[in-house]
């Protein structure tokens, strides 16, 4: 029988697009004997499925669940009729809590899981958190079984192919010229209208070029428009892919510590973190400990005079240098080749 790797994962305004990218990017790294299957539950369909068709998912076969009505019963019912012989399922759901997770067990799944907390006990197979934070000692108390396999650390980050291609490419920052602003495809709870509004005097008065990377769906779309229309030093991309080129143009990135994160230390690109979930702090702290990044604190708690502090203060004693050749160093984007190739040998064992 043919083999098949599951995937189910949230995705939409509340969840953002992160979980669904780096789903797609591990899958594309599997070996193509595999077939393909998302199960994506969804707040926002028409925002999903904008973004599928931007990637190239023609080997990949789809089934949306709408947020509203797809409860646990039912998904479980639904789960359990996908465990065909040779399956294997993935996980990237904050709903994997551990009640969840036995009843999978009861069904007899085998399954990767994404985790970003480590505080909630896991059952699966394999567990995966890149998190520069994560470490053996943090998830052994979680772990279930002695057969659980981990991979922990920046050499699983998974990120996509074009990460991977420009790391190369990439070179230590010496200077701020270029800011790159971004928070994701979903509600970034007003980071990038705060982070702009925070660095727009010292933009000006620096002569900064700043990139802007929003959706129309931003719920501060209209703020952040009129913001930017009246400083030059703005340049507002709305809907655009080219992500992985913009970070390696820029010096310095205003992003959460979540997929962004390990998409910019790839590619040496120093970071002021704002998280703007609580499951980032894991995030937040690991980059900041390996000298990547200076977490500012949450988007509820964070004071603009610190946002302006640490944007002053980068370029002095070799900070950013310092911070780039660190994140060129922890991440070489090959995570997904490696995770891809754990879970090929897996399928041995089922």
């Amino acid at each position: 029988m043919k083999r098949r790797v599951v995937f189910r994962l949230d995705a939409g305004m509340k969840r953002g697009l992160g979980h669904l990218s780096r789903c797609l990017s591990l899958a594309l790294a599997l070996p193509p004997d595999i077939e393909l299957l998302f199960v994506i539950k969804t707040d926002s369909l028409e925002h999903v499925q904008s973004f599928v068709n931007q990637q190239k998912t023609s080997d990949i076969a789809f089934v949306f669940k709408d947020a509203s009505t797809f409860g646990v019963d039912i998904e479980f019912g639904y789960l359990a009729s996908l465990n065909k012989d040779k399956s294997f399922f993935i996980l990237d759901t904050y709903d994997a809590v551990p009640s969840y997770q036995k009843e999978l067990k009861r069904q007899g799944i085998r399954w990767l899981q994404f985790d970003s907390h480590a505080k909630i006990d896991l059952y699966a197979d394999m567990v995966l958190h890149g998190s520069p934070g994560a470490s053996f000692e943090l998830y052994k108390p979680l772990m279930k079984s002695e057969q659980q396999k981990l991979l922990l650390g920046t050499k699983y980050a998974i990120l996509a192919s074009v990460f991977r291609e420009k790391h190369s490419k990439a070179i230590p920052r010496e200077k701020v010229k270029t800011v790159f602003i971004c928070f994701g495809g979903g509600d970034d709870k007003g980071a990038t209208f705060k982070i702009m509004n925070a660095i727009k005097e010292i933009a000006l008065l620096n002569s900064l070029s700043i990139q802007v990377f929003i959706n129309e769906r931003n719920p501060f779309y209209t703020d952040i428009i009129d913001l930017a229309s009246s400083y030059d030093d703005f340049v507002l991309n709305i809907n655009k892919t080219n992500i992985a080129e913009a970070m390696l143009e820029a010096d310095l990135a205003f992003i959460a510590p979540g997929t962004l994160s390990y998409e910019a230390a790839c590619l040496g690109l120093p970071m002021l973190l704002v998280s703007i979930a609580s499951n980032q702090l894991v995030n937040a702290k690991g980059w900041e400990a390996k000298g990547c990044a200076e977490y500012l604190g949450s988007i509820e708690s964070i004071k603009l005079e610190n946002i302006n502090a640490s944007l002053e203060n980068i370029n002095e004693n070799n900070k950013l240098t310092k911070m780039s050749i660190n994140c060129l160093n922890l991440v070489d984007g090959e995570g997904a080749l490696r995770a891809s190739q754990l879970i090929d040998n897996f399928f041995n064992t089922l």
